[in-house]
Order: structure tokens, then sequence, then C-alpha cells
């Protein structure tokens, strides 16, 4: 504890900044899991095991919102690629929903 008492203002400053980065992607890393379906977990992993990982500082939460998005995006495009058929029926319902 003395070292950190020892520690300047701004560097102090800059420390409680960094804790509360690092609780607040926790806390929204476990409320994201908690709140995704369980089919659109990134790479098919339990919930159980994503709580664990936002528990990790940092690189934990991001993982999963990174790897979530690329999922999302993923499954976004694929249907899109999908339905696409050759003719005017399938150019005008990809115009025109």
């Amino acid at each position: 504890m003395a070292e950190l008492a020892d520690l300047s203002t701004p560097a102090l400053i800059a420390l409680g900044i960094l804790a509360a980065v690092s609780l607040s992607l926790m806390v929204a890393g476990i409320i994201a899991v908690s709140r995704t379906d369980r089919e659109h977990l990134p790479g098919g992993l339990p919930r159980v095991v994503w709580f664990l990982v936002c528990l990790v500082q940092f690189v934990g939460p991001l993982t999963f919102f990174i790897l979530r998005r690329r999922e999302r995006r993923m499954a976004e495009e694929s249907p899109q690629r999908q339905s696409s058929t050759p003719g005017d029926d399938g150019i005008i319902d990809t115009l025109y929903g």
C-alpha cells in the first residue's frame, strides 16, 4: 500500500480511470453475454465460458465483443449472397427488399 501512496496525483488519476474502464468493460461484457441468445454466442462456446472470459481484464470483454460482431456480420452477409439469384426478380428483391 505504501507504493500506491508514493504515486503522483496524475498517476493515481490515470490508474483510477483505467480501473473504471476495466470494470465498465467487464460489466458490459457480462450483461452482453447474458442477453445474447445461446445460438448466437461466438464460437459456439457455452455461456459459462463467456462469463469467465469476461472476467479477464480488458482482453476478455473485448474478445467477446469483437467475435460477436464478426459472427453477426458474417450471418448478415451470408443470406444476402445466397438469396441473390440471377434475373430481374433477384435484382428487384435485392434493391427494394
